[in-house]
């Protein structure tokens, strides 16, 4: 989840974002559904979902696939 991110500083920052990049490459490569999300614990953790669109480019997602990762239509269908 984002908050890894958020939480997380400087070399481990760098080393949760590799990780998370190189599993969305996983992802991509393999049509896998994945989820997005904040992970958040507290209020202040809350991110929008502008937010995680935001994000999710940065993996390398497209707008479609980070919107359905987004709806909670994978929660639903596990």
């Amino acid at each position: 989840p984002f908050s890894d991110i958020l939480h997380s500083t400087d070399t481990r920052r760098v080393e949760q974002l590799s990780a998370m990049l190189e599993s969305a490459k996983i992802v991509s490569k393999f049509k896998v559904p994945f989820v997005l999300c904040s992970g958040a614990l507290s209020p202040r953790d809350m991110r929008s979902q502008s937010d995680l669109l935001s994000f999710g480019r940065i993996l390398g997602f497209s707008d479609p696939q980070i919107k359905s990762a987004l709806s909670g239509n994978i929660v639903e269908k596990l």
